[in-house]
This record gives C-alpha cells, structure tokens and sequence, in this order.
C-alpha cells in the first residue's frame, strides 16, 4: 500500500516567487501521484509541473494559483491523499504617492501617500533615510497616511519616504520639503561659546556680544540665573554690557542669550577682576592655563571620539564597548569639566616652577599658596564645573507627587539629587587611595603592602578565577537567574570611564603603553601568563571623576578623595528601557504617534518588532556587525546602551520595549481621552512596578536565601531620611557576583525545546550580534534558552567560565580580555578598601591569617591560593574575597556580599517615594493586579510566539509536561487603570514640568477625528444649600489627625486643594440633585397615595354597588318564586 515519504505543508508565496511543494511516496507496486487544485486536476504547462519525485514546481507564482493543492498517490492496493494550502502573498503597490511640498518657516505642511496590497499595508516614513525627528513637531495621521509637520523650520527641509510593508514586501515613495530661498531663516549662533576678559578695579569695562541669525537676534543677560536689567554702573544695549566703576563683586560669568524664532544660543563671559591685593605664584598663569589646559583636554576627547565613531574604519569589540561607556553627552560635561580643573593646576605647578607636592599624610592642605581664593573660583568657573553646580527645581509638585522625573531628581523634596542620575556614588567605607586622594592602589608599582607587593589582576583571575570546561549545571534555577541580574544591574548603576581613551599628557593611546599615566591604568601581564606571551600588559582605562571630588575639592579648602559618576538614576524604575534623561528618553519614544509609545524597529516576524537601529544617538551608526563576511547592521537603540553586548540582553531588552507598547496600547484603548505624555508616565510607573514586584518577590529570594531576605525585613512604608544612591562598593564588586551564574554559551531553543538549526552560540560569538535577531529566528530562541536551560551552578575553585576569563570580547586575532581581571582592577581605580575591612563592616571577625578565613572561605585551596597570592589577609581585593566566600544555605553569595547586597536592597526599597508597595502609589485593586505578573506575562504578551513557558521561569522543570501554555499564565488586567471621570478635559493631559505636547482631545483620540464645527455648551447649576459639614470640610477635618512625615510645600498644598475642590464641588452636585431626586420621590409618593385612596374609595363603592345588585337579585328571586308557588 502506498505511504507518503515527504508531504506538503501550508505554504505562503510572495507573487513572483517560485515555491516547490513535496511529495513522495513509496510503495508496491510503486504508486503514481498526480495533482490536483482547487477540486481540479493540474495540467502541466511552462509555469507549472510535476517533477520526477512527484514535487509540484511553480514558477513566477500568480494570485489565481492560491487555493488547496491535493497531492494523490494510488497503486492498484489504494489511493492516499495529502494537502496543502497555497497563500500567494502580494507586495504592496502605492496609489497614491506623496508630492513635493513648498514650505516656510512656522507653516504647517503635510505630506499624503495610500497604499493598498494584499493585506492591508502599514505606513512608515523617513527623512534622508533616517527616521523621523523625535522632537514633537511631526505627527502621523491617518494609520499613516498623513505626515504634518507642524511650525516648520529649514531644517526640515529635505527628502521624505512614504515606505507601504506587508508580509510580502515593501515598496517607497519620496517626495522633497523645500523652502524658496528668500524665507530661509537660520538660528541664532556664536563663532565661540566662551570668552575671558579682565577689567581693573574703578574702570570701565564693555562687553560686546555678536550672533549670526537670521531674523536679527534679540538679546538678553543673564547673570546667576538672573536676566540683567539697566541700573546704576549697569547699561545694557541689545548685545553690548556696560559696567562703570568695576568692583571685586562684578567678577564671575555672564551669560549672553541670543534668541530669534528658530531658537536661541548663549555665549559666556568670565569676567577676571584685578585689584592691588598680595597675589600668588601662579596667578599670573591662570588665563593662559585654562585655554591650555582646554585645549589639551579637548585634544584628547577628539582623538578618542575619532577612533570610536569614526564610520570609514571598521571597529572592534573593543572599540564598540569603548563607545557604549563612553560619558553620555549629559555626564561629558561633569567629568570634562574636572578633567580641565585639574590639568589647568598641573600646567600652573610646571609654570610656577616650585616644590610644591601634595600630602600625603592626610592632613588638609590648601593651594594658596599657588593660586589665590579668587583665582581658584575663577578657574573653576572657566573650566565648567561651578556651571554643573545648579538647585533642583522641585516645584511642579501636581507632576512630582505623580510621576517620577526621567533623571531622577525630586524623588526626595529634602534632597532632590539623591538617586539621581550624574550623581557621585556613595560609599560604605572611606575610599583607598595611595597619594590620599586619586591614584589607586598598584599605581606605584615599587609600593609594598605588608611587606609585599599586590598582585597583578591578570595573575589573580588566571590563577584563581577562571573555571574549565567542565561547567556544572544548577540543580534548581535557569539562566534566566543570571539574565534578570544583567538586566536589573544595567537599571541601577553605569561608571562611564573617562573622556578619553588617550594619555592627556602626550595623546598616546592607552593600549599603546603600559606605564600608570591618567587616564590610562593598565593591567601588567605576568611572564608566566599561559594564554598572553606577546604583550606585557592588557589596556585599561580608569573611570570618570566627578566634578567638586578630587583636586576640584580645593572649592572647599580641603583635599577630598575622588569619587567616581553613577550616570544612571539608583532607583529601579525601568531607565534600561526609558533612559535617564529627558534628551535620551525622546529619542526612545515614538513622539509622533502620540499614543504614549516607545520606536520600534524592523521585523522579525509578522506584526513583531524589534528594537530601533542606534541612528541617530551615541554610537552613531556604528555597525554592529563584526564579521567581515555579514552585511552592515547598525547597532540597536535602547534605553541602556550597553543592550547590544550579549544576544540575550538584547533580546531582553526588545520583549521590555514591546511590553511596555503592550500596556500603553491597552491603556489607550480604555482611556482614549489620555494624551501621549500621560500614556507614557503611566504605562512607565506600571512597568517600573513590575520590575520591582518581580526582583522583590520572585529574584532576590533566590540570591539572597532566607538569611538575607530576613536581613531585608518587610517594607514598612517610605523613609525620607534613607539615601537609596547606588553605594560603590555594591556597584564595583558585590553585584557583580552575577558572574559566576554565566554559562559559556547562550542556548537557544525551538517550539519543540531542542536546539535551532543555527545552533546555540558560544559566548564570544554573541558579542554585539544584532544581526542573529534578523536573519536566525529572532527573540524566541533565545528566550526559551533562559528558561528552558540551567544556569552555572558555582563549585569551590570555578567561579568564572574560561569564555569570560580568556575569550571576553575576543574577535578574530585580537587579545581576549579577561572579565575577573577587569573587576579588580575597577575596584582598585574606585578606591573600594579591602575585603578584611568589609568583613569587619558586615559583623565578621578580622582575619589576620588566612586560617581565620575557613569558616566563610571553606576550601581550603582557595584559601592556599589567596595566601600565595596576597601574602597577607589585609591585601585581599574586596571582589575575590567576597566571590570566594562559601554561598550562604540557600544563597548565591557569601556573608560579605550579602551583608553588602542586603544594605543596597534595603536603601533602594526605603527610600524610594514611589515604591510600588507604598500606600497611594496605586489602588488596592492595581496592586492586586500587579502582583499576579512575572516574566511569564511578559513573555507571553510580547515575545514573538511563545505559546509555553513555566510560571516561574527561574525554576528548572523537570520534564517539558511541566511547562504550561500562556491561557494559563496570569495577565496584567488594565481595568483597574479605567479613569472614569466626569471633566476627562480637565484629567486629559499630564501636567509636568518638562516641555509637553498639547493634549488630546477629551472627545476624540485624535485631531484628524474631531469634527470641523464643534461647540459645547456649559451651564451651571446652583450649588443646594447645606446645613451640614461640606465634604471639603470633613477631608479637612481628618488630614488634621495625620501627622505628616515631612513638611509639604505650598505648592503641594495647592496642588491638593485644587483636587479637594474639584472633589467637593463634584460631591456638593451630587448632594444637590439627591435632594430634587428625594423630593421628586416624595411627590410621587404623595400622588400613589391620592391614586390608593382613590381607587380604594372606588373600589368601596364599586363593591357596595355590588352588593346591592346581589341583595336586589336575591329579593328579585324570591319574588319569582312565590308568584309561581
């Protein structure tokens, strides 16, 4: 009897394409197949024909060729079928392409453009090639069908691409903006940005300030965040001050401002006052210093950003992790700004020719004897850093109490910057360092600790951290355990290294010597080194410093230690997805859609995005593609820049960015009164919840076992005096025990949980690898690998896989960096103290043998090899004692981390005004609703199909029957966030203080919704009077038994009582027509009682009526029957 040996399967083919549909089958006598479609036989012709194997084969598919194919095989013992369905899918064709448009500045202008195709087409556009601008002038209207572009400007101007995409392709038109050249105006601009000029005391001093524009540019001064007006010594005519008699006061910045209709522009100018005072030394050397010192500075910033984003040359590895901490353009000017601070008071030393040295003994030293007080502010203000001194502006309090700012300020009125984001780390013990305030411990290469030298960081990992091949797998958690940490690390804290990657002194890079000159920091290479013979150090490069720490303290007479940045905001609230500033979270949002979300990017699959290519932000289109043979792929653009490192980030990072879509598409759909902004805080808060509900209740129990959750304790409300910043010694070393939970390779998984026929992917190979989401199988491969597969399980004596320790970052012949090295040379740069000194912070005892160490150090050849290493306990770097501390029952770490973990853990849950679990934050009903969701949600609302998933999928399942499918999965029920209001004009719009756009209407989603001729009508009714306590009254009443926590502003208050009158006025209506509604009732009830007695009267004489009939037809009766008797 016949049996099919390859059958066809439904099939979807693009028109025009050729497709081959199979079939072969077996048997005795050998069966004969024939075709048939659509209940008719296929004849063969010169498109269409059967092969020798029985394959059907179709050339240039047309649509008519779509139907139900049968493929028959019959012998004389019998016929069996087969079949498959035909789908020919047509490319969309533009019918009406957009046309040139003639524009001015200010103009509203728009662009049309329909498509039709086989499936309705969506609608994307583009400027030169690029996306659209996200800066809120451009909407899309119409499923994309409008472009307008409001209050245009010449930088509009250029080609724009109306792109129609469906599952069988795309097709483009473009049209051209143009402005005639007689209306093309130019924002105002400086040939410089900053000038120095000096003035003697009592003469006269006039500044002029010229700026290119056109219309000409009006102007105004600005001094102290104060516009300057004429008074007294002070004339001011248009870009020209005048000062009359000069005083020592007058000295500082002026600020000139600029402004026409395109934009505005401002020139500083430093303002240097000379009297007949003693001076300093190097007094005299200051105004040629700072433009020195500038210009070296600068010179060393330039050759870095050269070699990183320069697109003609092809990067490395090394260079792409370069650009991704490279300081964000908001944290280039804290740490530039020291930057010159400081070699400004190197040039004035070399100048003044002196012996003049630091002490290193700690006490307090001054510079006065150098440089004067005046001259010392006045380097400070020319080299920036008194501009990065600036008050936290907390007043918009009807925004504040809602929403968290995207920079993180203003999470604690008392102390505003706490948690934000540009901000120093702080510190849990004082910093180490060997001269007493910047360099490192192993700068000086000839200095002894107890008696010995430290080691090299190299020979540590080499000898100590590195694992071999033989990794074990954890008994009970998935890789999933590891990803969440990455994930939630890239949330909390980023240490950009420094401006530049060249030594200042000479603009020699960093990898081209190995000598201690800043910023460079090298990592020596021991001769015995098994893997590294031909170098003798591995390039590092120290991270930024932060303005008013280091030689910038000298603000305040003393010498403060140097404190590095935290450039992310400490809280978890989601800044990997959002980012951590206004200007970087734009370029994250879809701004001309309105609707509250975030850009997506190409397809992966069918109606999945993934996430925007970087085009246009920090590593400017950088191509992320490091094999020579693949094709140009630009990095993708999230909210952390390191997302493109490893594949699983990244695929991380694009099921995050859908889901939030996800929940602002759904908060739309019940709230279409909500603008854009509003959509977008809210639907951010909710994710930020998430992510804490999940690290809270399903990781930290993992990482930190029992003992650290009751260290943790119970949220008991928020804590104003609780600083959540990120602490150093957490960000440096402890967190950073996540390592050890890393496999060598990223598994990755079909629907049937085996490996995909592109295979799973070596850990070096899934570097910066975005083009491995396009072209092999998207997201899901590698999200089924995190919780379809095991974590690392750490055994004593293998910490780090040897894919991290020698292949990290490796590319074709470069040198692999090692991660274990990289960690203590870090913590060394950071000044972090020693883990002796950590264990007595934590409550351990002092080890002063490394015998004292076996109770949190339990194997003993690690403790051989630290002793080999360090010679004495005291010299133990804080990361390789804590990751060599034996875990805590039912932990991922030692004592010491944990102790260092829990206190991080602690501060971030206290001290955030906005935690989830705090009263208020959200309804009962919203928390109920967000503590049902996990990361199963997620994967299954936004992955690209994942159909199975285990509910918590930190958990290893023993067998694939223990997976269940997403209907049972819990989802995020978006009901509770319904916003049933009665003014939806007045709640419409998010108030806040950042620049906004103008909101939706309350009526219709969208402007190109609402009617040409609307018009509504108000009338007021009168306020009943009340005899008792308004509702107004009574909240008053019961807001005096709270005692407040902390004080609240007026605003606040007003804030509030702007709520509490809306409330009242609301609840008096209501009182007023439950009045009219009683009387109405009693009136009704009046006139039942009339109608009852009525019909009872009736009803009385109805049955009196009755009964006289009856008693007359009785005696009627009788009658009757006596006249018969």
């Amino acid at each position: 009897m016949p049996k099919f040996m390859e059958a066809p399967s439904d099939v979807s083919v693009i028109e025009g394409d050729d497709v081959v549909l199979p079939c072969q089958a077996s048997g005795k006598p050998r069966p004969e197949i024939t075709w048939n479609i659509n209940s008719e036989p296929v004849t063969s012709n010169i498109r269409m024909r059967t092969l020798a194997n029985g394959s059907l084969s179709i050339i240039n598919i047309r649509v008519s060729d779509a139907g139900r194919y049968v493929c028959q095989a019959s012998n004389s013992v019998q016929t069996i079928t087969t079949v498959a369905n035909v789908r020919v899918l047509v490319r969309p064709v533009i019918v009406l392409p957009p046309d040139n448009v003639r524009g001015s500045p200010g103009a509203t202008v728009s662009f049309n453009c329909q498509a039709r195709g086989d499936s309705q087409p969506v609608l994307y556009w583009s400027k030169d090639g690029s996306p659209l601008p996200n800066n809120g002038r451009f909407e899309i209207l119409r499923n994309g069908e409008t472009l307008r572009i409001n209050s245009a400007v010449a930088a509009d101007q250029g080609t724009y691409t109306c792109k129609a995409e469906n599952a069988a392709g795309s097709v483009s038109a473009n049209a051209r903006l143009f402005f005639p050249e007689n209306v093309i105006s130019v924002q105002p601009s400086f040939s410089q940005s900053t000038d120095l000029v000096s003035a003697v005391v009592g003469n006269a001093l006039t500044i002029q300030c010229v700026a290119e524009g056109r219309p000409e540019p009006i102007y105004e001064w600005i001094r102290d965040g104060r516009v300057i007006h004429n008074r007294n010594r002070i004339v001011i005519q248009g870009g020209i001050l005048t000062i009359n008699g000069v005083n020592r006061i007058d000295a500082g910045r002026y600020d000139c401002v600029a402004e026409n209709s395109l934009g505005r522009a401002t020139k500083s100018v430093f303002l240097q006052v000379e009297d007949n005072t003693v001076s300093r030394a190097g007094d005299r050397f200051v105004s040629n210093a700072v433009p020195q010192a500038t210009q070296q500075i600068n010179y060393a910033i330039n050759v870095t950003r050269n070699q990183l984003f320069n697109h003609s040359r092809v990067h490395s590895v090394q260079d792409l992790i370069s650009a991704i901490r490279y300081p964000s353009p908001e944290s280039l000017d804290f740490v530039r700004a020291e930057e010159i601070f400081e070699q400004t008071l190197d040039i004035i030393y070399q100048h003044v020719n002196e012996g003049h040295k630091y002490n290193l003994t700690g006490a307090e030293i001054s510079y006065q004897e150098l440089v004067s007080p005046g001259y010392v502010n006045l380097i400070a203000n020319l080299s920036g850093c008194l501009t990065q001194i600036h008050s936290i502006d907390c007043s918009d309090s009807c925004f504040h109490r809602r929403y968290r700012t995207l920079d993180g300020t203003c999470n604690n009125f008392q102390n505003p910057t706490w948690g934000a984001a540009n901000t120093a780390f702080i510190r849990l013990l004082p910093p180490i360092y060997e001269n007493g305030f910047n360099s490192p411990v192993g700068w000086n290469k000839h200095k002894l600790y107890r008696g010995t030298h430290l080691p090299s960081a190299r020979l540590v990992s080499s000898l100590l951290m590195s694992a071999d091949d033989q990794i074990i797998n954890d008994d009970n958690f998935t890789h999933m355990l590891m990803q969440w940490g990455q994930f939630l690390d890239h949330d909390l804290d980023l240490s950009p290294q420094a401006l530049s990657y060249a030594r200042f002194s000479d603009g020699r890079n960093c990898n081209e010597t190995c000598e201690n000159t800043n910023p460079c920091f090298p990592i020596p290479v021991p001769a015995s080194d098994p893997r590294i013979t031909e170098h003798s150090c591995l390039g590092f490069t120290r991270s930024s410093a932060t303005c008013n720490t280091d030689a910038t303290s000298l603000f305040y007479k003393t010498l403060m230690p140097r404190q590095q940045l935290n450039a992310l905001t400490a809280f978890i609230d989601g800044s990997m997805i959002y980012g951590s500033n206004e200007r970087f979270s734009n370029t994250l949002r879809n701004l001309a859609s309105n609707r509250g979300l975030l850009r997506e990017g190409p397809s992966s699959v069918p109606a999945r995005r993934l996430l925007p290519f970087d085009d246009e932000d920090l590593i400017h289109r950088a191509d992320c593609q490091l094999e020579s043979n693949k094709r140009h792929v630009l990095c993708f653009l999230a909210g952390d820049h390191r997302a493109n490192e490893q594949l699983a980030l990244t695929a991380f990072h694009t099921l995050w960015m859908r889901q939030h879509n996800h929940i602002a598409t759904g908060l739309q759909r019940i709230n279409p009164h909500w603008d854009g902004n509003k959509i977008f805080f809210e639907a951010r808060k909710i994710i930020g919840a998430i992510i804490q509900h999940i690290s809270y209740k399903h990781w930290l129990p993992k990482i930190l076992g029992p003992k650290g959750m009751t260290m943790l304790g119970n949220y008991t409300g928020y804590k104003p005096d609780v600083n959540p910043s990120i602490a150093n010694e957490f960000a440096t070393a402890a967190l950073r025990f996540g390592h050890t939970l890393i496999q060598p390779l990223l598994f990755r998984l079909n629907e049937s949980f085996q490996e995909i026929e592109h295979g799973h992917l070596p850990l070096h190979k899934a570097f910066f690898a975005p083009y491995r989401l396009i072209e092999e199988g998207g997201i899901d491969p590698l999200i089924r690998g995190l919780f379809g597969r095991a974590t690392k399980k750490r055994m004593p004596g293998e910490f780090l896989n040897s894919e991290l320790t020698e292949k990290l970052f490796m590319i074709s012949n470069a040198i692999g960096q090692d991660l274990a090295s990289l960690n203590v040379q870090r913590g060394r740069d950071h000044g972090l103290q020693f883990y002796n000194d950590y264990r007595e912070l934590c409550g351990l005892k002092r080890a002063n043998r490394f015998e004292d160490l076996h109770k949190e150090i339990q194997f003993k050849d690690t403790r051989d090899k630290l002793h080999a290493l360090y010679g004495h306990p005291d010299n133990i770097d804080l990361f390789i004692g804590g990751i060599s501390e034996t875990m805590v029952d039912g932990a991922k770490v030692g004592p010491t981390f944990l102790c260092i973990l829990t206190d991080q853990f602690k501060r971030l849950r206290d001290g955030d005004r906005f935690w989830y679990e705090r009263e208020g934050i959200f309804t009962q009903e919203q928390m109920f609703a967000l503590q049902q969701t996990t990361i199963a949600t997620a994967i299954c609302d936004s992955s690209d199909g994942i159909t199975q998933v285990q509910k918590d999928v930190f958990m290893r399942v023993q067998s694939e029957d223990e997976y269940v499918s997403c209907n049972q999965i819990p989802r995020l029920d978006l009901s509770h966030w319904t916003d049933c209001c009665e003014d939806c004009r007045s709640r419409a719009t998010l108030s806040a203080p950042n620049r906004f756009r103008g909101r939706r209407s309350a009526e219709y989603s969208y402007p190109d919704q609402r009617p040409v001729n609307t018009s509504t009508e108000h009338t007021e009714t009168p306020k009943a009077t009340e005899t008792v306590p308004s509702t107004s009254e009574k909240m008053e009443r019961k807001s005096e038994e709270k005692v407040e926590k902390f004080p609240v502003d007026e605003e606040t208050q007003h804030c509030e009582r702007e709520d509490v009158d809306l409330l009242d006025s609301r609840l008096e209506g209501m009182e007023e027509t439950m009045m009219e509604m009683a009387q109405i009732i009693s009136q009704l009830k009046k006139k039942i009682q009339v109608l009852e007695t009525t019909k009872s009267s009736r009803h009385k004489q109805s049955r009196d009526h009755s009964k006289k009939i009856v008693r007359k037809g009785e005696h009627e009766s009788r009658r009757l029957h006596h006249l018969n008797n």
